[in-house]
């Protein structure tokens, strides 16, 4: 924590400071180099996160200011570092706690399921779509009564299953079959008739004209198909296991 009794040299134009010591530019660092975020689900869809970073304080992020002529690095062993472990502990738990993401959760299991899985879109803090592991959502007719989810190539899971079209017409299938809480803003969506039109793409077909698609998928979590591979049709796996 930097000085309560001192205060930060501000550069004055000409390149001095206001203590009247030339100001010295500050000595140039390579930010440390971090692995691009993984979404798959994902996020946010047990998907992979972006690499933890662990910091206590303001140590080894920024350096206190001094009288000297400008800031220093911090040694290395204190600079900002990728990966590890973070835990985290909340209160609320039961016996009845689950990894599904698609069962109705209380609080705790929601915080639970956003760190394992993502959503296809969610909404922005002004209501509108921003796209998470979609890249697009369109109508296939005017009449939006179709419509085609394409998917952001390259977004793995935590094991390094890469996210297909397979997985978010699972997830979209089993949450119909099963009844799940969130088949209540799925409206007229024809589970039966949800396919893969190629690998990242998903047509989604209506029961009738259906404009609100993107916002209704807000929030839904994507899980892989594993249940499927197992010999399994959506809804028919173990409670807790997607």
């Amino acid at each position: 924590m930097a000085n309560p009794k001192r205060s930060c040299p501000s550069a004055q134009p000409g390149g001095w400071s206001s203590s009247g010591r030339p100001s010295s530019p500050p000595p140039s660092a390579t930010p440390p180099r971090g692995d691009a975020k993984g979404h798959a689900a994902p996020s946010h869809s047990s998907l992979a996160p972006e690499p933890a970073t662990t910091a206590v304080g303001a140590t080894g992020l920024l350096t206190a200011c001094s009288a000297g002529p400008g800031p220093r690095l911090a040694p290395a062993s204190q600079r900002r570092r990728y990966g590890g472990t973070l835990r985290v502990g909340l209160t609320g738990g039961s016996a009845n706690d689950t990894l599904d993401p698609h069962q109705g959760l209380n609080y705790l299991g929601t915080a639970r399921a956003q760190a394992l899985y993502e959503p296809l879109v969610q909404l922005s803090p002004d209501a509108q779509i921003e796209y998470v592991l979609a890249s697009a959502m369109t109508p296939r007719d005017p009449a939006a009564t179709q419509w085609l989810i394409h998917l952001r190539p390259g977004v793995r899971f935590h094991d390094g299953k890469q996210l297909t079209a397979a997985d978010v017409v699972y997830t979209l299938r089993r949450i119909i079959a099963a009844k799940y809480s969130a088949i209540n803003v799925l409206g007229p969506v024809h589970a039966a008739g949800i396919t893969a039109a190629g690998p990242l793409t998903v047509l989604v077909p209506m029961t009738r004209p259906f404009a609100t698609l993107p916002e209704q998928l807000a929030g839904i979590l994507t899980a892989p198909d594993r249940p499927r591979r197992r010999g399994r049709q959506p809804g028919q796996e173990r409670r807790g296991q997607p």
